[in-house]
């Protein structure tokens, strides 16, 4: 986490493709990997992630949206178990909900999020270099400062 470049992670998610881990390589070099070198990245980005959320945690926004997947997950198991068709239709209700309130029409952009902290902080960002450490604490530390009228 503190060396993987922001570019790389960004990448690596927009692609789903975890040769996106290897700072600097071709992509020449990324279709010469075998599945057991892939593999072993797979395991690297879950630590990164594991250690991404256990530093800087989830959003609020994110533990919302997880509470009613959850929800939504229990009404379904209830309805698969009794055949009871109230626990689907709540499932319904709760699975219209998270498209509607979750749903991001206007997503921002990886590249929006940069040039904001950007024009925040009064930086340039290369976002080939700076680590994925780094812009995480750029962007909370933005975003507590405009929480905060800074």
């Amino acid at each position: 986490m503190r060396t993987i470049p922001v570019y790389n992670w960004m990448q690596l998610h927009e692609h789903n493709d975890v040769r996106f881990m290897l700072r600097g390589s071709t992509s020449k070099e990324h279709e010469e990997l075998n599945y057991v070198e892939t593999s072993g990245m797979r395991k690297n980005f879950f630590k990164i992630w594991n250690q991404t959320i256990k530093e800087f945690g989830l959003t609020d926004k994110y533990k919302e949206y997880m509470e009613h997947q959850k929800r939504w997950g229990l009404e379904m198991a209830q309805y698969l178990q009794t055949g009871n068709r109230i626990h689907l239709t709540e499932a319904n209700i709760i699975k219209i909900d998270l498209d509607t309130k979750f749903r991001d029409e206007n997503p921002t952009k990886f590249g929006e999020v940069v040039a904001m902290i950007e024009k925040h902080f009064r930086i340039v960002i290369d976002v080939r270099e700076c680590s994925l450490w780094k812009y995480q604490n750029y962007l909370n530390l933005m975003n507590k400062q405009l929480e905060h009228g800074a």
